[in-house]
């Protein structure tokens, strides 16, 4: 009997057939010649079982020169008559030995004479590479110089917000932050490309601003308002400003973030009255054209001509309110154009008749010592309520800050954010599970023995599958974020509590 060997390429399928005495009966196996399994992971090849004339009965499987800490699973185990394909699972555990390693995968057949076949794999074991992005949560503008821990790696973001950590292990935690002011944790991810839309992003960035006159083209009738904002066309800016009867030019902050000092805006204002109730009719929509603003940079005076009233059509969001909300009514939403909308009434929402660009897909709902957000993808066609998770509550934590904790009436696919004060810092946990252990805070949370104060459930959202989903381009989070387009900063009560002070622009 006479076998013969041939070395073979990465990705090239590796095949040896055995053939029995006689040359009739034979068995071959056929599957890729390399893997590579990440410590903490898992990886799964399929595996085909070729054979002609075998004897009847299952063929068994086994698979030699495995390093420490890697296994290999066959499913099925055996392979009867009729089982052409079966799937070889490598799973490595965070400790497992790195490298580079020949195994020999082995197909034995039935019988006292059996047929065997054999194949080489070469399986190498490896941390994957993580190439991330930091963005203000509420900006979309990328962080540069934020410190980035990912597993036990310490890195920093580029001037674009991007970070690189090699060799990272499975599942691992992601935090950042600044060394003596904050810190947020995203535990349990496996995507190699998160991005992070931190919530005080914002804070490690330079604003720019400019400062830009604006004229009514006539007195503010006694019972309305005017709300004038800044919209951005290439990049998120923030600025509005509410004027009272009789008012007729005023003055409009326009700030943005980021690397340029330019910034491409036009300013939208409507009129509206405002009752007992909150927003009850909208009177006129004005929108002007695009312009450029640039940082330090006074731009000429803009006058603002009044377009007819929105359409008088309407259109209502259902929601339903937890028990522990103090205020409620219903979302109705007036268009404005095709881009923005008003909100009619007063719903649980910040500031007065807010302007959104896109249909509002969210809802915040206050209580006495925190808030709750209900929202839902921009993309739903959804016309179900929407619908509080179970109310806020404070967490016990011991006093030694370890071991693990975790959250009551918890839903799947729920997210949670957790805030912790930490010796007078405010620290971030954000979680799709039940449970959730501290994160490593050596360098972020100042030199000094940590001393805890108080810890909170600040706010619950569903929809959100796992906390890869929520650090992707495309994470609902960004999507909440977005459509909020206001700041949410930390909010210490003098008897340490921790809660969300939120602002509308």
């Amino acid at each position: 009997m006479t076998m013969n060997f041939r070395r073979f390429s990465i990705g090239a399928l590796a095949v040896l057939v055995l053939a029995a005495c006689g040359g009739d009966p034979t068995a071959a196996l056929e599957s890729a010649s390399s893997v590579t399994v990440a410590p903490g992971g898992s990886t799964t090849l399929s595996v085909n079982l070729n054979r002609s004339n075998a004897p009847k009965g299952a063929f068994s499987f086994a698979i030699a020169g495995l390093p420490s800490g890697v296994t290999a699973t066959f499913d099925p185990a055996s392979a009867e008559a009729d089982v052409e394909r079966i799937s070889l699972t490598f799973a490595a555990t965070r400790d497992a030995e790195r490298g580079a390693f020949l195994l020999t995968l082995t197909a034995t057949g039935p019988g006292s004479n059996p047929l065997v076949a054999t194949t080489p794999i070469a399986l190498e074991v490896r941390g994957i590479s993580v190439r991330g992005k930091v963005l203000a949560a509420m900006l979309g503008e990328p962080v540069p110089g934020a410190q980035v821990r990912v597993g036990g790696v310490l890195a920093v973001t580029n001037a674009h917000g991007e970070f690189a950590v090699d060799d990272v292990s499975l599942p691992y935690d992601l935090t950042v932050g600044f060394a003596d002011f904050f810190a947020e944790t995203y535990p349990g991810l496996t995507t190699d490309k998160p991005v992070v839309r931190s919530l005080f992003g914002a804070e490690m960035l330079n604003p720019n601003s400019t400062s830009l006159d604006v004229v009514l083209p006539a007195p503010i009738p006694e019972n309305q308002l005017v709300r004038i904002c800044a919209s951005g066309i290439d990049g998120v800016v923030s600025g509005c400003t509410t004027e009272w009867p009789g008012t007729t030019e005023t003055s409009l902050q326009i700030r943005w973030a980021g690397t340029s000092a330019r910034r491409q805006v036009k300013i939208t204002a409507y009129a509206y009255s405002d009752g007992e109730a909150g927003v009850t009719a909208i009177h006129g929509f004005a929108e002007s054209a695009t312009f450029t603003v640039e940082d330090g940079e006074t731009p000429p005076e803009l006058e603002v001509a009044w377009g007819a009233a929105p359409a008088t059509s309407t259109s209502t969001l259902d929601f339903l309110l937890p028990d522990w909300a103090e205020i409620g009514g219903q979302m109705t939403v007036a268009p404005l154009n095709g881009d923005h909308f008003a909100i009619l009434g007063a719903p649980a929402i910040a500031g007065p008749a807010i302007v959104f660009q896109g249909a509002p897909q969210f809802l915040i709902a206050y209580g006495e010592t925190t808030m709750g957000v209900a929202w839902r993808p921009s993309t739903s066609t959804s016309t179900s309520p929407l619908t509080f998770p179970s109310a806020p509550e404070l967490i016990t934590i011991p006093d030694d800050l370890s071991g693990e904790f975790v959250l009551s009436a918890h839903a799947p696919g729920e997210l949670s954010i957790v805030g912790l004060v930490l010796s007078g810092r405010p620290i971030f946990v954000h979680t799709t599970t039940d449970r959730f252990r501290l994160p490593d805070l050596t360098g972020f949370a100042g030199h000094e023995p940590l001393e805890f104060n108080d810890t909170m459930l600040l706010a619950r959202a569903s929809n959100i599958r796992s906390m890869d989903d929520a650090v992707t381009e495309a994470g609902l989070l960004d999507t909440f974020f977005n459509i909020m387009s206001g700041s949410v900063a930390p909010n210490i009560t003098s008897e340490g509590a921790l809660t969300f002070a939120t602002s509308v622009f």
